[in-house]
């Protein structure tokens, strides 16, 4: 799925993946909500993530503490059952108070988190991205010239590629066909201060066939 690049010894590279399709029978945003866990598809999604990664010489999986990207972390290290699993508050699911808000109501708005903000408590994009470049600047020092995979959710990935893509740090690069899907990867090779080398994004394959997905990975009604 991805070409071999080389990782600095200054640098390092993080295979960013969503958590997979998540059981959530209500059909809301549930952001930072406790005990939504994967569906499962979700869990053969995670599966696919993990073949895929099978083969990558990891030193660590990082994942955001909440049910669903632990869970894939979970099933990501059954390839990799020597190196350790750690959960980070840094690559977690966006801060919005919009969370248990139905899709439905969030689709009407294209899912604008950010341009306004509704709350002013709420993350904006650069707060996002502030902290996804300390977690990168953290696994540099951790580990240099290494991989990991760091399990989180698709506002941050999409930030994440966004930020090491050159893009805008703005809504119309984080929405719409540029938007990763459940159990996605975007794989960043970093240098010295976080210089992106090389961005690579890709969905790993599916056994099953199932319908569109929405953003929030549930698959249509």
């Amino acid at each position: 799925m991805f070409d071999t690049v080389t990782i600095p010894a200054d640098g390092a590279q993080i295979f960013f993946v969503r958590h997979g399709e998540v059981h959530n029978p209500g059909a809301i945003f549930y952001g930072r909500l406790p005990r939504f866990r994967l569906s499962a598809l979700g869990e053969r999604q995670a599966e696919g993530a993990g073949r895929v990664l099978a083969g990558v010489p990891l030193a660590a999986i990082y994942t955001s503490p909440l049910l669903r990207a632990r869970q894939t972390g979970r099933i990501i290290a059954r390839g990799h059952p020597a190196i350790p699993v750690k959960t980070t508050q840094a690559i977690v699911e966006i801060r919005s108070r919009l969370q248990g808000t139905s899709i439905e109501a969030l689709d009407a708005t294209s899912w604008n988190f950010y341009e306004p903000r509704p709350y002013d408590d709420d993350e904006t994009i650069a707060d996002i991205a502030a902290r996804i470049e300390g977690f990168c600047r953290l696994i540099e020092h951790r580990h240099p010239g290494r991989a990991v995979v760091a399990v989180t959710h698709g506002d941050i990935l999409a930030v994440a590629r966004a930020r090491f893509s050159g893009w805008p740090l703005a809504l119309a690069s984080i929405r719409g066909a540029v938007y990763p899907g459940t159990a996605s990867i975007l794989r960043v090779t970093l240098g010295p201060e976080l210089q992106p080398l090389d961005v690579c994004y890709g969905q790993p394959p599916m056994i099953d066939t199932v319908p569109p997905m929405n953003r929030k990975g549930e698959h249509s009604r």
